[in-house]
């Protein structure tokens, strides 16, 4: 578990990284540049989404780790999404 917990805090940094002043769509975060504000955000919301899987899940570890994995492969698409999209 400790080592999905590495990948989901390393791709939402590169998720966020990719972000950085580009102009996000997002309404959750806001429009405009991404910056200090939607960053905060984006670790806000992927630290929650993680400890809710963590508790929830304890006893089902299969799941916990499923689930964890499914909250990097996002960040990651999301972050060569972004790598792909022009400024």
């Amino acid at each position: 578990m400790k080592t999905l917990l590495l990948v989901v805090a390393l791709t939402s940094a590169s998720d966020i990284r990719s972000s950085w002043s580009k102009y996000e769509l997002n309404p959750v975060l806001g429009n405009g540049r991404f910056g200090a504000r939607q960053a905060t955000i984006s670790i806000a919301g992927t630290a929650t989404a993680t400890a809710a899987i963590v508790a929830l899940c304890r006893r089902h570890p299969k799941v916990r780790n499923w689930s964890l994995a499914n909250i990097a492969a996002g960040h990651g698409v999301a972050a060569i999404h972004n790598l792909v999209v022009s400024k």
